[in-house]
């Protein structure tokens, strides 16, 4: 009953309002009356301002007072304080022969880019260019002074020569290079470029090619005497041959002298021929010979058996001889069979150190055959037992802890280097220590370098320059050359363990399954944890830090061929996978989980769930937003240019239409244009339908936007306030008639 009453009173409406209102302009040609401040183009809300041509925004004014023009990130930006700037690629630019900046009052000045000469011109107010840079070359141009720091250059170029001169007051002048003194040294003056003597105070004793000197030098210039030197005076007897000039203290001059080391007395039967003696006694002298060589340094004395071709030996005694023809020495013998022969006596290499050297690279010291096994070349000790740690072999007298040590307490040879044992063979353990004197197992290295790509460790197999392995206490590293290399285990058959016991075991097999806390794995991959431990059994993270990069924990690929293959398969107790994105401070979208699906025909899922077997049972929970850019319920198929498509019953609590642009509060102002109600009358009559709404029809084939029919309904509603409003005035003037009549 009251729907009927509402329906008649709509009626009632509709027939008895005729108002019409005008709606708000602002016209394009422009406008008039205007008042500032209240008659704008603008917003009323703290929203930007935005500017568009054919849909497309060209420029906006934000809420913040910056205006920007232009678009994707390239704009140019007007700030509240009037300062211009430009983002992105976008740069101010201007055309050929255009000024890049004017001054507001004389045009003529400011910056012009001359684009005919390739210039960048700083122009005066008559429009000529002051300063000018070469685009291309760089080159400067100043038609006036230039000034750099205090000083101001000259603004014409100077001559040949000269040079730019300061007046101590900022100026620069070109003025005549003059040098006019320079400090040389006594004696000496150096002035335009002339050096001169200013030490010689006797111009007499100059010497030319006409004249005759005086002083130290005299006589004619082609005939000269030296009277003098070093300021000592020069005899004038003249030296007879093979005499010297010699100082003599008592006349203090310079005096020819004989050489007092021109003759020798050798003695009795040698000769001295240069710098040789020769033996010339033929037969010995009662009493013994005596042959002495120089006593200063560099007087050799030399040997010689006899100046014949065929030559003798020269005989030391009975018992020693020098073969001079075959070049043999023999001490203790009189038939040398070697270069240097000993006899049956031994040789005692007595003195400071006691050296035997070689100069031959090849020579050696050679021992008989010995006719006893084990029978000794060389005794470190006279005999006995205890005896004091002994160097076999020493570097030097300057190094002698440098060598071969034997301790004989501890039976142990030691190669030693001042402070250190590189290398120990402990003779009474079995044992070798590189690096230590104290090996505790047969093969003991104790220090060495870290194991690097070049380091040499503690331990190495192979060529440095080549495949090697190198080891330290803790690495094992393969190399080819200086670069990592394969590390081969068991290479021919066999697996490999390492670890003990199972759970703490990483095992290889010889099918190269891998199984980690456990062995025997059948699959390639195998990792159990520890049955008395909830630590992760594999725990995966990346520690990259060279800069922002997305770096991949666990990348599966199982793709046999298209259609088969599956990446990962993950069974809990409650929870099969978790995921979780901890992108700190970052601005930007994390994402727990991410899922794609590709490919050129069928089906695909990015995401797939399934739940069942449950009081309730999700494919899919999400406690937060959920995005998506199209979305189907109940069907798999998405309606054209719909973002939610929904086969069946929808259901909610509540509802919410966004923003609204053009809900119809307008309907009230006062401009408003109003449909008369007999213009209404005949629109239903014609069509069936209110203006403006959609028909049965068109509902029925295409929907309706129910953000869009809300605002379309509420629009028909504030009409027909307006039309209840004004058929109540006509109710009133009607009761007022009928008052004023009945009280007549």
């Amino acid at each position: 009953m009251k729907k009927l009453i509402f329906v008649f009173v709509v009626g009632l409406i509709l027939i008895a309002l005729q108002g019409q209102l005008k709606a708000q302009t602002w016209n394009t040609t422009g406008n008039a009356g205007t008042t500032p401040g209240t008659n704008f183009i603008g917003t009323t809300d703290a929203k930007d301002f935005v500017f568009k041509t054919n849909g497309v925004e060209k420029g906006r004014v934000k809420s913040n007072g910056l205006w920007q023009f232009g678009a994707a990130g390239n704009i140019a930006k007007i700030d509240s304080a009037g300062n211009l700037t430009f983002a992105g690629t976008s740069a101010y630019k201007v055309a050929g022969n255009k000024y890049a900046f004017q001054y507001s009052g004389n045009p003529n000045y400011g910056l012009f880019f001359n684009s005919t000469s390739l210039l960048y011109e700083f122009r005066t107010s008559t429009a000529l260019p002051i300063f000018s840079i070469g685009a291309n070359s760089g080159n400067g141009i100043f038609t006036g002074n230039l000034k750099i720091g205090a000083y101001t250059l000259p603004a014409t170029d100077g001559t040949s020569g000269q040079v730019l001169k300061s007046n101590g007051l900022g100026v620069l002048t070109w003025s005549a290079d003059n040098g006019t003194s320079y400090s040389a040294g006594t004696g000496i003056n150096i002035a335009a470029g002339v050096i001169s003597n200013t030490g010689d105070t006797n111009a007499g004793d100059d010497l030319t090619t006409a004249s005759t000197a005086g002083g130290d030098v005299s006589g004619l210039f082609s005939a000269l005497s030296v009277n003098k030197i070093k300021g000592v005076t020069v005899s004038a007897t003249s030296p007879t041959n093979t005499q010297v000039l010699k100082y003599n203290s008592a006349t203090t001059s310079w005096e020819p002298a004989t050489d007092a080391n021109t003759t020798y007395t050798a003695g009795t039967g040698l000769t001295l021929t240069s710098t040789t003696f020769y033996n010339n006694l033929s037969t010995g002298v009662a009493g013994g010979q005596n042959i002495f060589g120089g006593t200063a340094a560099g007087n050799n004395l030399i040997l010689n058996s006899t100046t014949n071709a065929t030559k003798g030996n020269i005989y030391f005694g009975s018992s020693s001889v020098y073969d001079e023809v075959n070049g043999r020495l023999g001490i203790g013998t009189t038939t040398p069979s070697s270069t240097f022969a000993i006899g049956a006596n031994k040789l005692n290499a007595s003195g400071a150190d006691g050296d035997l050297s070689f100069s031959d690279d090849l020579g050696s010291i050679t021992f008989a055959v010995a006719d006893v096994t084990n029978s000794p070349m060389i005794q470190m000790f006279a005999s006995g037992t205890n005896n004091g740690d002994r160097m076999v072999v020493a570097h030097s007298s300057a190094f002698p802890t440098w060598g071969l040590q034997y301790q004989d307490g501890a039976d142990k040879f030691n190669f030693i280097g001042g402070q250190y044992n590189p290398l120990t063979v402990d003779l009474a353990n079995n044992r070798v220590g590189i690096g230590t004197n104290t090996p505790l197992s047969p093969l003991h290295i104790y220090s060495g370098t870290a194991v690097s790509l070049s380091s040499t460790g503690y331990f190495l197999i192979g060529v440095p320059t080549s495949s090697n392995i190198v080891m330290d206490n803790a690495v094992i590293q393969s190399r080819y050359n200086g670069a990592g290399a394969t590390l081969y285990l068991n290479y021919y058959g066999g697996g490999t363990r390492i670890g003990s016991p199972i759970d703490d075991m990483v095992d290889i097999s010889d099918n190269g399954n891998v199984g980690i806390g456990t062995y025997s794995s059948s699959q390639k991959v195998n990792i159990q944890g520890l049955t008395t431990s909830t630590d992760n059994v594999l725990y995966v993270k990346g520690n990259y830090s060279g800069g922002n990069s997305d770096v991949v924990g666990i990348n599966c690929v199982s793709q046999i061929s298209d259609g088969f293959g599956i990446g990962i398969t993950t069974t809990g107790g409650y929870k099969g996978i978790i995921a979780t994105a901890n992108a700190g401070a970052y601005t930007g979208s994390a994402f727990g989980v991410i899922g794609t699906s590709n490919g050129t025909a069928g089906t695909r899922y990015g995401v797939y769930g399934t739940a069942s077997g449950g009081t309730i049972n999700w494919a899919g929970y999400f406690y937060g937003n959920t995005y998506a850019t199209t979305m189907a319920i109940g069907t798999t198929t998405s309606a054209t240019g719909y973002t939610l498509s929904v086969n069946g019953k929808l259901i909610c609590t509540e509802a919410r239409v966004a923003t609204f642009a053009t809900w119809p509060d307008f309907v009230f102002k006062k401009d408003y244009h109003l449909m008369p109600i007999k213009e209404l009358e005949k629109n239903i009559i014609s069509e069936n339908h209110l203006p403006g709404i959609p028909s049965a029809t068109e509902i029925e084939c295409e929907g309706f936007d129910l953000g869009d029919m809300q605002a379309k309904l509420l629009l028909k509603i504030e009409e027909l306030s307006l039309y209840v409003i004004d058929l109540n005035k006509q109710n009133e003037e009607l009761k007022a008639r009928i008052d004023k009549l009945e009280n007549k």
